[in-house]
């Protein structure tokens, strides 16, 4: 990435065993050399305006030879101890050795401390009592800093007089309260006119950045483009997939671990960053051990003046891999779902089309006959008028009439398809003046032989004026309402199997004589068999609701009943028909 001068590795495809197409490579190369020539034109223009850039010093201060300088100075008294302790920038501390009866160094107690020492407030062998402030040997005040072997390494120190060796070192300070302060701190010791000098630095507790951008997954980098100086955290270089140890990567590598979609948006990510300056964020795929990393960035120009050309690009990157697998996951579960709702609308559209090619928009005009009649239909707002109910009425040659309420099972082109051809079948049928229980009989073999899954139910009716008797059939249908005086009953039929069930199964007929003024009713199953509710309970619903609103007229039932007993939820459609006795 960072240099325009830079090699690709022949190999370095970032691709499984090297596999790479001749118009990918073409597209690769001729990426490559936009690039080179963005990077070639910034050279140029920070050379022109006199802008060579050095990396940056090391932000931690180079304190092990200070300390030394600091410790020969002190031995020499050259200047006052005094003077030299408040100079110091970093905190220091003279020890003194404690030694035993055979003269052996055993413990160390405090000479003196400078400035920089108290400010930090790292007094580790100063304790508190009520006469005040007491000095006492470090193994007796810190003991945690002893147990780290730090102590030791100190008393070598004056044993050797040679230097102790810069540690990293966590221990826990005591305060007057009582409380522990976790310190990480970096220590030097060094000899000092027979006793130690220690300095000492705040550190980062030891490897927490990294791990912080592991767990996080993320990274950031800085690359100096007139002297071609790159700094990639641990964090960005585990992102772009480059080991510990690795050379940096150049752009061609880094180009070459790209999707092609993702090398052109780093081309032009360089192009607003270099040529106009502006800010880019996006999102990068590249090619990581064999996967698809998708990282998301946001990099910045950066410039030595207001008039000067960009010198410097900063970025910090975050691994959205996991967001960027759920993005796509949800996109296609949307586009599949949009593709489920684009069928069902035409088969809805279709199944409609259907139930109003072969239904009546108004029962038949039976008025000749002695019958007011009224029918009505109601979709569940689940399947939006693609089921199987269907109702007729028919006035026959001889005078007599046919009405009939059926449901063919399930919802959809299949539900919509038996309908229609059961209900043509038996306006056929009709005409050959056979009884009802041999019209159900013929149904019940056309269903029969339309497959398992072909089944229905239905009240089939015929109305014998001359007499007003009604002959009716019941198949796996709920039984028809026969509402007199101000009362509603069920009438009680002998129910047969769902058409299409059992082959050859006789239906027969039940008769009924009817008087002026009653009002039948017969509903379709989806009106009374809920999940919700007990059906005895819907029933019960059923026979109130015919009760109240007969006295007003078959339109009124059929309306008033599909009222009362439909709820915005129902799963099932409902057809109601009635027809009162003139």
């Amino acid at each position: 990435m960072p240099t325009a001068s830079a090699m690709p590795d022949p190999d370095d495809t970032g691709r499984p065993g090297g596999a790479e197409s001749a118009e990918d490579r073409t597209a690769r190369l001729e990426l490559e050399h936009e690039v080179r020539a963005l990077l070639e034109r910034q050279v140029r223009l920070l050379a022109e305006h006199n802008l060579t850039l050095r990396p940056a010093p090391e932000a931690a201060l180079r304190v092990a030879p200070a300390a030394a300088a600091l410790a020969e100075a002190l031995a020499a008294e050259q200047p006052s101890l005094s003077e030299l302790f408040d100079a110091f920038p970093l905190p220091a501390a003279l020890y003194t050795p404690v030694r035993d009866a055979r003269g052996e160094v055993v413990d160390l107690v405090r000479a003196s401390f400078n400035p920089a020492a108290y400010e930090d407030s790292l007094r580790p062998d100063l304790t508190f009592d009520q006469a005040g402030l007491s000095v006492r040997q470090l193994t007796v005040a810190v003991p945690s800093l002893a147990a780290t072997g730090v102590l030791d390494e100190w008393l070598e120190v004056v044993r050797t007089g040679r230097p102790a060796a810069e540690r990293v070192v966590s221990w826990y300070l005591p305060h007057a309260s009582g409380w522990l302060e976790r310190r990480d701190d970096r220590i030097w010791a060094v000899p000092c006119a027979g006793m130690v000098l220690v300095v000492w630095q705040r550190a980062n507790r030891p490897g927490m950045a990294r791990e912080a951008q592991r767990l996080a997954k993320v990274g950031w980098g800085e690359w100096g483009l007139a002297d071609n100086t790159l700094y990639l955290s641990p964090g960005l270089r585990d992102l772009l997939g480059f080991r510990k140890g690795d050379p940096a990567p150049s752009y061609e590598r880094l180009l070459r671990r790209l999707s092609p979609s993702s090398a052109r948006v780093l081309r032009d990510a360089l192009e607003r960053l270099l040529v106009h300056g502006e800010p880019v964020q996006g999102e990068l795929t590249l090619l990581v051990e064999g996967s698809n990393r998708v990282l998301r960035f946001a990099t910045e120009p950066m410039r030595p003046g207001p008039d000067a050309p960009v010198a410097t690009l900063r970025m910090v990157a975050h691994d959205v891999s996991d967001l960027a697998r759920g993005r796509r996951r949800l996109a296609a579960a949307d586009a599949a779902l949009q593709a489920e709702r684009r069928r069902a609308d035409a088969e809805a559209e279709i199944a409609e089309r259907l139930r109003r090619a072969v239904l009546p928009a108004s029962p038949a005009e039976l008025a000749s006959v002695g019958l007011d009649v009224a029918a009505a239909y109601r979709p569940s707002e689940r399947w939006s008028g693609v089921g199987g109910d269907w109702f007729g009425t028919r006035l026959l040659p001889d005078g007599r009439a046919v009405m009939v309420v059926g449901d063919a099972q399930g919802h959809g082109l299949d539900a919509v398809a038996l309908m229609a051809k059961l209900r043509n079948a038996l306006a056929g049928l009709t005409f050959t003046g056979s009884r009802v229980e041999q019209l159900t009989g013929w149904l019940n073999e056309l269903a029969y032989d339309d497959g398992m899954e072909s089944t229905a139910s239905a009240v089939i009716a015929r109305y014998h004026p001359e007499r007003r008797l009604l002959r009716w059939t019941c198949a796996g249908h709920p039984a028809p309402v026969l509402v007199r005086e101000g009362r509603a009953r069920l009438l009680e039929p002998f129910t047969g199997p769902p058409l299409g069930a059992v082959r050859a199964y006789a239906y027969p007929a039940r008769e009924t004589l009817l008087r002026r003024g009653d009002v039948v009713l017969l509903v379709s199953d989806g009106l009374v068999d809920r999940r919700d509710v007990d059906i005895d309970t819907q029933q019960a619903r059923l026979l109130e609701a015919a009760r109240l609103h007969a006295p007003d007229g078959p339109q009124a039932t059929v309306t008033g009943v599909l009222d009362a007993l439909l709820t915005p939820t129902a799963e099932d459609d409902a057809t109601a028909l009635a027809f009162a006795v003139l």
